[in-house]
């Protein structure tokens, strides 16, 4: 184990520097946490048909042509609730 000697600084001095370290370890920690995936809950291909009430086949062929954004997790295919809901666009009215 290697022996770091800190000489000429004052405590004042030396808690400054800490703190200044701990702030930026914090925001750095802090701003990684606040991915896409935190409190989200990956959705099966099964959840994803029921939910969108369409079959799992259509899902799969979804996922494939890129219309569906998936995750995968030791083969595990997964989507983000989120993400769904970005997929679906407003049907606008036909006019007459």
């Amino acid at each position: 184990m290697s022996t770091i000697q800190l000489n000429n600084f004052s405590l004042e001095e030396m808690s400054v520097v800490m703190e200044r370290v701990v702030r930026k370890v914090l925001s750095e920690t802090e701003s990684k946490s606040n991915s896409s995936f935190e409190n989200e809950i990956l959705l099966t291909r099964k959840d994803v048909a029921r939910i969108l009430q369409i079959h799992i086949t259509t899902v799969h062929n979804w996922t494939k042509s890129g219309k569906l954004k998936a995750y995968k997790i030791e083969g595990r295919v997964g989507y983000l609730p989120s993400e769904l809901q970005q997929c679906l666009t407003p049907v606008r009215p036909q006019q007459s």
